[in-house]
């Protein structure tokens, strides 16, 4: 008897990255985050616990030269 396997979903469940400012070479410098980002992402995890699902957010990053991606903020601290 032959056995299959279904795929019924794929994608990252929780991925956490290390932010940090950059110089004009793109080296990474310790800085502490400024205040107001500090709020903005402490707003953006209440507003999606709230809500109980991922929201959507204004940030984007490049993903190659040539495109971009929306980031999502999720209610336990993930981004997607």
């Amino acid at each position: 008897m032959e056995e299959y396997i279904k795929l019924v979903g794929s994608g990252v469940d929780t991925l956490m990255l290390n932010v940090r400012y950059s110089d004009s070479q793109a080296r990474p410098i310790k800085q502490e985050l400024d205040e107001k980002l500090v709020q903005e992402l402490d707003y953006l995890q209440e507003e999606a616990r709230r809500v109980e699902t991922a929201v959507a957010t204004d940030w984007s990053f490049l993903m190659c030269r040539s495109s971009s991606s929306h980031m999502e903020r999720a209610s336990n601290g993930a981004g997607s």
